[in-house]
């Protein structure tokens, strides 16, 4: 029988990169920022993965104190992983003040990306909830050491991976003219002149045959090569497939990566290995039983040179960064459908701020688009038309990730959402809206008031809605006429953040839904989500 590796050696040509005739290059500028970039990727991905495997080693020899080897993954207790993120968008700012015309994505994406693909590889090899697959050590010392020599086995061979399409990458930059052209690099991984591919495909062979010889793998590995007939081409292909995910979704290079896993159309590289909103222990809760993260008047933000703003970042990096639902405000100004606030023309549109809703909501669909297990939702004060606002959607290109909710209905679990594709949830305060996926706030939610000018005035009381209602939203911000940084760092940390939120939780009875914040980069937000949710954080 033709192994897999065979095969895709046979069925993809052995070529770097063809140049497109009568074309510019990149200026030297853009390509510094392409190369900059690349190499601050590829450091990200080795913290990331090198933070994986300590988590998999604590939770072997039961060493993780007062968490678990989920929120190991999810902490970053050494908070290397946040330095790389951190030097990535340094280095892009100061790189990439003329953008490249091509293969350049907004930094807090490519590095979503890049953690996302990185983790990705070992849910597809081991399986996507470190609780349930890592092995004590003092129940099978052998198992757990076999799984650890799989997961440097299946680390080496992605990161060998990615780094033979960043070493042709970089010798085409100076002079390709588009990212179709760069996108012939990802043949590098299966040509593999140099034999470092097959090299780090033979360390998945060593460590079957030698730490692992006489363990069932199938107990061993809970993922997506559990029962594979040949483990080395299971996991070859899934690393070609993340590698492949990584570039084409770093670079938007359009790439389908399903075929280039393994040679075959056959859905085999979606994405998808079983976390939600990057928790696998989120994924058979329904939507209504999970904390979300929450922007408060999300669009107007200091990036994005808003006066009076509410956040310091604007959407796509409040995505990356683990935002999950967010407050937008949509008004109709000089022919154009704008996130505004207040008014799009008070005090001029440009002293106060104004985003074009398309480019906003494209901004979510991008994020969507590169994290297939990401749920995302919306609550709109809406001042324009159902029409416009369906007009608006369909131009951003959302309308096919759109969740319907009937009234009255159980909310379906995340995993369902994520399996549908239909992992956009939009809410309006518009008591006409009609289409199936405009719903009405009023007839799922209720909140809290809003207008706090002090934390000596938060309550938990109800405000709008009605308790009945599944969903609640608890509004956790101060405003003195507008929000501010000193005034979100007066109420968004804990202990306050905290006590408040569990103690609405205890004086309703119910979960708090939508956590929203202003500022939701000052203090503890995350940290209140997770403990709303029952994820603990880990410290080293």
């Amino acid at each position: 029988m033709i192994s897999i590796r065979q095969a895709l050696g046979a069925a993809f040509a052995v070529a770097c990169l063809a140049q497109p005739s009568a074309a510019q290059v990149q200026s030297a500028e853009q390509q510094k920022c392409l190369q900059s970039t690349a190499t601050a990727s590829a450091k990200l991905a080795k913290a990331r993965a090198k933070e994986y495997a300590k988590c998999l080693k604590s939770a072997a020899g039961e060493d993780l104190v007062g968490c678990s080897a989920e929120d190991c993954v999810a902490s970053d207790a050494s908070g290397k992983v946040g330095d790389a993120l951190a030097k990535l968008r340094d280095i892009s700012s100061a790189s990439c003040r003329t953008q490249p015309d091509f293969a350049y994505r907004h930094p807090s994406l490519v590095g979503s990306v890049v953690v996302d693909e990185t983790i990705g590889l070992f849910d597809d090899v081991l399986g996507p909830d470190l609780d349930d697959v890592a092995i004590l050590k003092s129940e099978d010392a052998r198992g757990a050491a076999c799984q650890g020599k799989i997961l440097k086995a299946a680390t080496k061979l992605g990161l060998t991976m990615t780094s033979l399409y960043d070493a042709c990458r970089k010798a085409a930059v100076p002079t390709v003219t588009s990212a179709e052209a760069l996108a012939d690099c990802l043949d590098a991984i299966t040509a593999d002149d140099s034999g470092k591919v097959a090299a780090a495909e033979r360390g998945i062979d060593a460590a079957v045959a030698g730490t692992c010889a006489g363990l069932d793998m199938n107990t061993v590995l809970d993922g997506s090569c559990d029962g594979a007939p040949d483990l080395g081409d299971c996991v070859a292909e899934r690393a070609r497939c993340r590698a492949c995910r990584r570039a084409s979704s770093s670079d938007d290079l359009g790439t389908d990566c399903d075929l280039f896993d393994d040679g075959n159309a056959d859905g085999s590289c979606t994405g998808v290995a079983g976390r939600c909103n990057g928790r696998a222990d989120l994924c058979d809760r329904t939507f209504d039983e999970v904390a979300h993260p929450t922007t408060h008047n999300a669009y107007s933000s200091i990036e994005d040179d808003w006066f009076g703003p509410n956040q310091r970042y604007g959407l796509t990096r409040q995505l990356a960064e683990g935002i999950t639902s967010m407050m937008l405000d949509s008004y109709e100004y000089e022919g154009g459908l704008w996130f505004c606030h207040g008014s799009c023309s008070y005090g001029g549109p440009t002293t106060i701020g104004k985003t074009s809703m398309v480019d906003g909501l494209s901004a979510i669909r991008e994020h969507l688009l590169v994290d297939p297990e990401s749920v995302v939702s919306i609550i709109f004060e809406s001042y324009i038309t159902e029409a416009q606002m369906q007009q608006a959607f369909t131009d951003a290109g959302l309308m096919p990730y759109l969740h319907e909710q009937p009234v009255g209905m159980p909310w379906p679990a995340m995993q369902q959402l994520v399996a549908s594709g239909k992992r956009l949830i939009v809410f309006t305060d518009d008591s006409a809206a009609s289409l199936p996926w405009h719903h009405y706030v009023w007839d799922f939610a209720w909140e809290t008031p809003y207008s706090f000018e002090s934390a000596e005035d938060f309550v938990c009381s109800i405000n709008r809605g009605d308790m009945a209602n599944s969903l609640y939203i608890l509004n956790h911000f101060l405003t003195d006429l507008v929000g501010s940084p000193q005034l979100a760092n007066q109420v968004n940390h804990n202990p306050l953040f905290e006590d408040r939120a569990l103690q609405c939780q205890t004086e309703s009875g119910r979960l708090p839904n939508f956590v929203t914040v202003d500022f939701y980069d000052i203090g503890d937000v995350f940290e209140v989500t997770d403990t709303l949710n029952g994820f603990a954080q880990c410290a080293e």
